[in-house]
């Protein structure tokens, strides 16, 4: 009974185990294991600092959490400090706004008004000059306050040739003639040293008054009771 049958029954035992003890074939051999860092032996001296730095090149520590400084404890005191004293500071600007508020401007004939009243003073011979040149200077202030005319620096011909040039269209178009006479009258008096008698100064008066009044935009009403 050895004849072929058992042959195979042994060929299928042979072959593994011959396949388990033969050399593995022949490929690209891979390299060994070694470790990064050797343990230094005891008693040898150490490596020198570039061939450390070489071997740790490899694997470096991970540094910990930075610490947080913590906040001043004066920080927030102050700070809530210095918002209530803006808050003060703002409250105090208002109530004193609020209680000294600021009083509005005073228009132009008014002004122009109060200033005539203030130079009658001058009415007298000895200081008739003044109150000419006085007068000459509250009628242009006016003028250029309440139209817009720069008739302060400009001379009387050149203020006269300007409502001239401007024809109908200039606002002092139908004063130019009692204007004409107001500013040569104190440019007498100012610069010919001409010396009005009281008669010329209560008619200047009356005809700076005159054309303040005339060209005051308040209403009719409020115009008499001035």
């Amino acid at each position: 009974m050895t004849g072929p049958r058992m042959l195979v029954p042994l060929a299928l035992f042979i072959a593994p185990a011959a396949a388990a003890f033969a050399p593995a074939a022949s490929g690209p051999e891979e390299p060994p294991l070694t470790l990064l860092n050797r343990p230094q032996p005891v008693g040898q001296p150490a490596p020198p600092p570039q061939q450390q730095l070489q071997q740790t090149a490899e694997l470096r520590d991970i540094h910990g959490p930075l610490p947080l400084t913590d906040m001043p404890p004066y920080l927030v005191p102050a700070a809530v400090a210095f918002v209530l004293l803006l808050a003060l500071a703002a409250l105090i600007y208002f109530l004193k706004k609020r209680k000294n508020p600021v009083p509005p401007p005073v228009p132009p004939w008014e002004t122009a008004l109060s200033e005539l009243a203030e130079a009658r003073q001058f009415q007298n011979p000895g200081q008739s000059l003044l109150y000419m040149e006085w007068a000459g200077q509250i009628l242009r202030r006016y003028i250029e306050s309440r139209f817009a005319i720069r008739s302060t620096r400009q001379t009387t011909r050149e203020f006269l040739a300007g409502l001239h040039d401007g024809g109908g269209d200039s606002p002092l178009a139908e004063y130019q003639t009692e204007l004409g006479v107001c500013l040569e009258q104190a440019d007498l008096a100012k610069f010919a040293h001409l010396v009005p008698d009281r008669e010329h100064l209560i008619e200047m008066e009356a005809a700076v008054t005159a054309f303040i009044r005339s060209t005051n935009p308040a209403p009719p009403i409020a115009r008499g009771k001035a």
